[in-house]
């Protein structure tokens, strides 16, 4: 569907709307401290965002709405007209540094703000990483409460590349605290000679001396393939989008808060973990299933080969064509985890039209394919 066929929701000056907002996000803020929520907040004011709305009685409306705000689990918007709770809603919501996530969800609450204007308040069915579209040095999290946090418990082991003493001294005491191991190493010739004999479940990587964004590079040209947090006090808009051009998954200002720094790390091993794991289908303890399982992975070890060359000669239509092949198949042998992460790697495509700003949805789709594997887990251990 093109930009034709969306109309704006509201048709108000942007000098109006942005006293709305404020006065909505003031308003929030009365009785703040009172307040508990499951999930932080952060303030995502866009004027831009295509929204598509599914009526309970048939119909479905296009609209391009101002949103306020954004949770992991829900996000709100302006709109000139009332909606009925429980009806559906789509949108591609656009992340900091480029590409877009498509966000599904319905309708928890609608209030009237004045004339036709209501805020609009949607539940989403699957969770974001709230640090896609902020950054936490920068933007406080709404709700977040230090003084109450939970420290993770952690396990594993992450290299942290830091040259400073002082700052690699606090790092490594936060992050201790949560049962991690970190092993602090001070110049990247270090790095690369600790990654040929160690295994590490993530890399921290200080990205403010001499070297810059070099680190990140060389790690990953040496085949460190696990994620990557690059920590800065530069402007998001230079160093910090260096570093994630150069391959980081994720980026943290400095001075961070220790909340803020274990919740990262700990989903980021989270993820560390699960892409450690291999991946036997559904469908394998099935006879009638098992040789077709088989022969599929042969045909995923293919496309997997077309991704790799299809990203380095920069065809991003045929990177989308590869995508999609997993995406309408992956589900039909048993690995419908597949199928979902190649379906937000087209979106994200679709979204930026940029292999590069794709890039993190592109990794993780080959990391995935590459871990499935036939038969089931008893065989392999009878094995």
């Amino acid at each position: 569907m093109s930009a034709r066929d969306y109309q704006k929701s509201l048709r108000i000056s942007d000098n109006k709307r942005t006293q709305l907002l404020k006065r909505l996000t003031d308003e929030s803020r009365v009785g703040a401290e009172d307040t508990r929520r499951e999930s932080p907040r952060i303030d995502y004011q866009l004027h831009n965002v295509a929204l598509r709305i599914f009526h309970p009685g048939g119909g479905v409306g296009n609209f391009i709405v101002s949103t306020r705000n954004l949770s992991s689990g829900g996000i709100s918007f302006l709109h000139s007209g009332f909606l009925h709770n429980n009806t559906e809603v789509r949108a591609v919501l656009p992340k900091m540094h480029g590409g877009g996530v498509e966000v599904h969800g319905k309708v928890v609450m609608c209030r009237h703000v004045e004339g036709v204007v209501h805020e609009i308040g949607v539940a989403l069915f699957e969770k974001l990483d709230l640090l896609d579209f902020v950054d936490p040095g920068e933007t406080p999290l709404v709700g977040d409460n230090a003084a109450s946090f939970e420290i993770p418990q952690i396990h594993g082991e992450a290299l942290c590349l830091v040259s400073d003493d002082a700052e690699a001294m606090l790092l490594e005491h936060h992050l201790k605290a949560t049962g991690l191991d970190p092993v602090r190493v001070s110049a990247i010739g270090a790095a690369v000679d600790l990654l040929k004999r160690q295994s590490f479940d993530m890399a921290i990587v200080d990205v403010d001396g001499d070297d810059t964004v070099e680190p990140i590079t060389k790690m990953i040209q040496e085949g460190f393939s696990r994620s990557i947090l690059a920590l800065t006090a530069e402007s998001a808009a230079t160093r910090g989008k260096e570093a994630l051009d150069a391959g980081a998954e994720k980026m943290l200002h400095k001075p961070y808060d220790t909340s803020t720094l274990l919740s990262v790390v700990s989903h980021m091993i989270g993820d560390a973990a699960d892409g450690s794991k291999e991946i036997f289908s559904t469908m394998a303890a099935d006879e009638n299933m098992a040789k077709m399982v088989e022969q599929y992975l042969e045909t995923v070890g293919t496309t997997a080969r077309k991704l790799e060359d299809s990203i380095a000669a920069g065809e991003i239509d045929d990177v989308r064509a590869a995508c999609q092949s997993y995406k309408g198949s992956a589900s039909g042998y048993g690995f419908p985890q597949l199928s979902e992460v190649a379906r937000r790697a087209v979106t994200a495509l679709d979204a930026s039209c940029s292999i590069e700003e794709s890039m993190s949805e592109l990794r993780r789709l080959s990391s995935m394919a590459g871990r499935l594997r036939a038969g089931t887990p008893a065989e392999k251990k009878a094995g």
